[in-house]
């Protein structure tokens, strides 16, 4: 019986409550209720064991450490390490090589994978990047993830077109996975209950944005734009601002200055509490946290939501129900969710067109902000600018809309959201994808990494390319961070280049004597009934192998007693099929190109008497170690 397909889904946690949290939730909950998967969650941000992943019925694992002083030492070394380590670099390979994944699915900004798609497991096992790339052009790291993968998707369709342009067939569009099932438009008893729990009058016309408080979010402009609606129709009264999102966010918006410089009263300007104690949410102005809860009497147990802490997806729904029209600007956006949750409620929705919002703007029901564009200092980024007269003027139009000109505009948004970001599609998209790649034999494929302790060092100039050039020829690996900086460190004070090449040399020495082992699955190849054997190595391509057959008649006169195997791709193994100079062909692994590995050193007993690699024959690679096994001039 077959076993089940292992992945490893490499995201924000699917608790959290944002775009990227929310997508693999409902992805992961999907796969998990198949039967079908082993599955480990890797969660970004997250220490390595946390008490949280006992809410959720898959393993789980946290890309950052548990040890505080190790935490200490990477936030020593800057933001780059900071981010590096949160995204999941440092502690990618521990999960690769326990948990022994046949599909490993990174759901991330291309920040996320930069460092990742130079390990060797990247080519080796199912890898799938799925990106939210949210601005054009893009940037090098990027370009370098659409060469470097077989299949990269994306999560909106500006990005797919962009990338076709640039030339890649490689790049596709896999969009985010939206519930509708909770997402609904209630009654209108409904409605005015939830208005009369929270203290919105029942003739309101609420307006709500619903976002993380970060600077691509225009927020400014959508208060700009309701001031400007309310200056030219100073007759309409009772009107809000629902803004779900976090009012202390670091970095972001500071929402009561704008209201001062715009002349819009605070009071008008709602967001959304979230209590600790009985997890009832509570819609009123902006007030600081830790208040008091008027609903369990819980002393300082309200704080305004944030990722971590705030509705349910239920109660979710019900605050989008509080609305009469949502709102969603910002100037780029890899995949904007809550607008396609609006829309499923059957909100009317006013948006920008750039970037992923560019899907959205294209659907007849959704009002489109025209935009002007800037560019973004250090990345050269295209950056949207909003136009606030749009805002107002949009506003004006839903604001007159009757009851049944806003319900043909409702149905129409939430059909089309059904229709295009269903679990039913999209994840059957996803299941697809994941089992068209084949099951890792991990106890062959995934060896441990072969150390080159004579490899050639070539003295470059920048400290850190050199120190990268160490790891990469001689240890078989990327630098981590921490041993990366030490080595810096070493050489500004002062030491040696010889002496550290020459440890790097020593520790590779020892591994290959002490601690490399033979894979036992190698020998399930090696099904002769000769006491000795000879491997012949040639990994591609049809020319070379067609070739090599011209020697494989003299190699088999010299070794007659030998069984031949010849150590190829696969889908090279029709040409030798019937080649009667060896005795069978074998998949070739890049462990193979290793004769001391092969042939055995100290207590490495090898599995093979004659190693011949017909591919490397240079100064720079071994191939002439065995002994009294050396090719004649015959061939």
């Amino acid at each position: 019986m077959q076993r089940k397909k292992r992945i490893v889904i490499n995201s924000d946690f699917p608790l959290l409550k944002t775009g990227l949290g929310k997508n693999a939730r409902w992805l992961v909950e999907h796969l998990y209720n198949t039967g079908k998967y082993d599955i480990l969650y890797y969660a970004c941000g997250m220490p390595w064991k946390h008490q949280e992943f006992q809410r959720v019925p898959f393993e789980c694992r946290g890309a950052m450490p548990d040890n505080i002083q190790e935490m200490q030492a990477i936030q020593s070394q800057g933001e780059k390490a900071i981010r590096d380590c949160a995204y999941g670099l440092d502690n990618v390979d521990k999960v690769i090589q326990e948990f022994k994944p046949d599909v490993f699915i990174v759901s991330n900004d291309s920040w996320a994978y930069e460092g990742m798609m130079d390990k060797p497991w990247w080519k080796e096992i199912g890898v799938i990047p799925h990106t939210t790339l949210d601005s054009l052009p893009f940037l090098d790291q990027q370009i370098e993830c659409f060469k470097k993968s077989k299949k990269v998707y994306v999560w909106a369709e500006f990005a797919e077109k962009e990338a076709k342009r640039l030339g890649f067939t490689n790049v596709e569009l896999l969009p985010p996975i939206i519930r509708n099932d909770h997402l609904r438009k209630l009654r209108r008893d409904e409605k005015l209950a939830i208005r009369n729990k929270n203290n919105i009058p029942e003739n309101a016309f609420v307006v709500v944005m619903c976002s993380r408080n970060q600077i691509r979010k225009e927020f400014k402009v959508l208060l700009q734009g309701y001031a400007q609606w309310k200056k030219e129709n100073p007759n309409i009264k009772n009107t809000y601002l629902l803004l779900h999102t976090n009012f202390s966010e670091p970095g972001g918006w500071n929402f009561h200055k704008f209201a001062e410089e715009l002349n819009i009263d605070k009071k008008e300007i709602l967001t959304t509490y979230h209590c600790r104690q009985c997890k009832e949410y509570d819609i009123k102005p902006f007030v600081g946290n830790d208040i008091n809860c008027r609903f369990c009497g819980a002393h300082k147990a309200q704080i305004n939501i944030t990722i971590q802490e705030g509705a349910s997806e239920e109660q979710l729904n019900e605050i989008y129900n509080v609305a009469d029209c949502m709102v969603h600007l910002c100037n780029a956006g890899g995949a904007e969710l809550t607008p396609i949750e609006g829309l499923t409620c059957e909100l009317p929705l006013i948006c920008n067109g750039y970037s992923s919002m560019d899907t959205y703007v294209a659907q007849p029901f959704v009002y489109e902000v025209r935009n002007t564009f800037t560019t973004q200092h250090g990345t050269q980024f295209k950056r949207a600018v909003p136009n606030p007269s749009d805002v107002a003027k949009h506003l004006n139009k839903i604001y007159s809309l009757t009851p049944q000109e806003r319900e043909k505009i409702g149905k129409a948004g939430r059909d089309w959201v059904v229709e295009t970001f269903s679990p039913e599609k999209v994840c059957k998209q996803w299941e697809e994808i994941i089992d068209s790649f084949p099951n890792v034999e991990y106890n062959y494929v995934q060896n441990a990494t072969t150390k080159n302790p004579n490899a050639e060092i070539v003295n470059i100039s920048d400290p850190k390319e050199w120190v990268t050039q160490l790891y990469n020829k001689i240890l078989g690996v990327q630098p981590d961070t921490n041993g990366l900086n030490y080595w810096l460190s070493e050489l500004s004070k002062g030491i040696k280049r010889e002496i550290i090449e020459n440890q790097f040399r020593r520790i590779a020495d020892e591994d290959n004597k002490k601690n490399i082992k033979i894979d036992e699955s190698i020998n399930s190849f090696l099904t002769g009934k000769k006491d000795k054997k000879v491997l012949v190595v040639l990994k591609e391509s049809i020319g070379d192998i067609i070739c090599s057959t011209a020697i494989l008649d003299s190699i088999n006169k010299v070794y007659n007693d030998y069984d031949i195997y010849f150590a190829t791709k696969p889908e090279y193994f029709d040409i030798l099929k019937y080649n009667q100079s060896i005795y069978k062909c074998i998949p070739y692994h890049p462990i193979m190109d290793n004769e001391i590995l092969m042939t055995g050193h100290g207590s490495n007993a090898g599995l093979f008497n004659v190693y011949i690699n017909l591919s490397v024959t240079t100064q720079h690679f071994l191939n002439y170690l065995t002994n009294d096994r050396v090719i004649t001039p015959e061939f």
